[in-house]
């Protein structure tokens, strides 16, 4: 996976994880990935997430 790839990958569920209206450790367990990932990507500046995807 490109770099590209993992961002606009995890730029998107998190974006899916506020959409579901889960919480972050509901939202892991129920796509059964770990809470710190989806975390990490969650406090990535979105202009960071942006510049990358690009």
């Amino acid at each position: 996976m490109t770099r590209q790839e993992k961002v606009a990958y995890w730029t998107q569920r998190v974006k899916d994880q506020a959409d579901s209206g889960l919480s972050v450790k509901q939202y892991c367990a129920q796509e059964e990935m770990p809470v710190g990932t989806l975390q990490y990507w969650c406090h990535r500046p979105a202009e960071w997430r942006h510049r990358w995807s690009a």
